[in-house]
């Protein structure tokens, strides 16, 4: 069967099972499967294909009508221009996270000094390994409760060549000695009584662990900001991604916990992201 063929199959099963990317869905499955760019198909769309690929083609569509997200059956996933490994014990990572460390970021080179660095809830290491990338000379401690989680993220460091990251099985800050600069967190924040409602390739295929926020999804916040202020320096940074409609409470958290410049920001859809404050206390070393 010709690449061509098989890619339209593909798109129109795709489009039957109501994805809202039918094409660029199955021209991504099909050039991880080959191990090609997606230009590829351009170039050779009468390009025959060997049965046992069609076959094994036609099993990851099936996934993907199943609900199951790209980036779990193709296994990685891009943040920040990197390429991440990705499965199911971890969150897929996603652009308006990328937001988050864009701040972070910036933050960092208006200091013009080596900072440490925690990323509480690490998953696959996306937030904590993209940051760390761009500052060589900075330590960044990467924690999560999960070992897999950890595992993972520590692939992804190997795999990127990123050598200034340490890494700590930890619930949250209790596995933590040290003190820190910057203290970053993408924690779950869904309510629990939302996600089965979520999109099936959330609520069915991403881990529970890295979603679920308590009753009204603010646990962890709070949990964080109280508990971080033993863990920063003085005024530094503390910086959360929040859902679209948390901003205006977990300002109030950071507040009653004594952080100053406290605000919010929004992504490119117009929606609160990411709220930070910093601490007005705090350790002096």
């Amino acid at each position: 069967m010709k690449i061509s063929q098989i890619l339209n199959k593909a798109v129109l099963q795709l489009k039957e099972c109501n994805k809202p990317s039918p094409r660029l869905d199955a021209e991504v499955i099909l050039a991880n499967l080959l191990e090609v760019e997606r230009l590829y198909f351009i170039l050779h769309k009468d390009q025959d294909i060997q049965e046992d690929l069609v076959e094994e083609y036609k099993q990851l569509i099936g996934r993907r009508c199943k609900g199951e997200p790209v980036a779990y059956i193709v296994g990685h996933q891009e943040f920040m221009g990197l390429d991440f490994i990705v499965n199911k014990k971890v969150l897929i990572p996603r652009p308006d996270t990328e937001i988050l460390v864009e701040y972070v970021v910036e933050y960092i080179k208006q200091r013009e000094e080596d900072v440490n660095i925690l990323d509480i809830g690490c998953g696959s290491g996306a937030i904590g390994l993209s940051i760390a990338s761009q500052f060589p000379k900075s330590q960044v401690t990467l924690v999560d409760i999960s070992p897999e989680a950890l595992e993972l993220a520590k692939e992804n460091a190997r795999k990127l060549n990123i050598k200034n990251g340490q890494f700590v099985l930890s619930d949250c800050f209790e596995s933590i000695s040290d003190k820190y600069h910057i203290i970053v967190s993408n924690p779950p924040y869904i309510p629990a009584k939302d996600i089965e409602d979520l999109q099936i390739e959330v609520s069915t295929y991403e881990p529970r662990g890295a979603l679920d926020g308590g009753i009204d999804g603010l646990d962890f916040y709070r949990r964080i900001a109280t508990e971080a202020k033993e863990y920063l320096l003085k005024g530094s940074l503390l910086a959360f991604e929040i859902g679209y409609n948390q901003g205006n409470a977990v300002i109030e958290i950071l507040k009653e916990n004594d952080y100053k410049h406290v605000k919010k920001l929004k992504d490119l859809g117009g929606n609160d992201r990411i709220v930070v404050g910093e601490l007005k206390t705090g350790s002096k070393k």
